[in-house]
């Protein structure tokens, strides 16, 4: 929104600036990086005079350089099935994230629905660049929402979700409908081993 503090996770040679900048506004932040020096270098070019609440720095989107909750979304579009270690990369993501603010990443992989389908064979001919996975079993606890959505004919997943507060708690000492016993009593009578005859 307006006036947003956003962060675009392996910007590449910049094709997404102009369109979150129109979104944040000219009271809005972005911040961008890439670990290559030569995308960073290119996507310079494309801001504008303008622009100028637009950081460029040299990055590993493993290893964010900003305090907990630094940005009110963040973006990250075209490597995370490159990602040496996908889990740690999201976790980092929605870390720097505000309770509440959005993480949008997304990367190329065919709909599972089409993978043995004529369709599924000729982007399997592509040297593998479509078998990536959208790898919901990554996600960070603390994610809400989840939406996950194949575009691009279907070739291209984008997963978004809201960070919450905190990873879901389970309130274990509630008593079972109909019950005199709660969750966790149930669960500690079922883990003890039963008596030998």
């Amino acid at each position: 929104r307006a006036g947003d503090r956003v962060l675009e996770v392996a910007c590449g040679p910049g094709p997404n600036f102009s369109s979150i900048r129109e979104r944040i506004g000219p009271t809005g932040e972005l911040f961008a990086f890439d670990i290559s020096p030569s995308m960073l270098r290119v996507s310079r070019r494309r801001i504008t005079t303008q622009d100028d609440h637009v950081e460029l720095f040299l990055a590993n989107g493993s290893y964010l350089p900003f305090a907990d909750a630094s940005f009110d979304a963040l973006l990250h579009l075209g490597t995370l099935n490159r990602f040496p270690d996908v889990p740690r990369a999201l976790r980092e993501m929605a870390r720097v994230v505000k309770p509440g603010g959005k993480v949008v990443a997304g990367d190329e992989g065919v709909g599972p629905w089409l993978s043995g389908t004529p369709y599924g064979a000729l982007l399997d001919r592509f040297g593998g660049l479509f078998k990536g996975e959208a790898p919901l079993q990554d996600l960070p606890e603390n994610a809400e929402a989840v939406r996950v959505q194949w575009l691009l004919g279907h070739a291209y997943y984008v997963i978004d979700f809201r960070v919450g507060s905190a990873a879901p708690q389970a309130n274990l000492d509630v008593l079972l409908p109909g019950k005199s016993f709660t969750v966790r009593q149930a669960l500690e009578a079922s883990a003890k081993p039963a008596p030998k005859t």
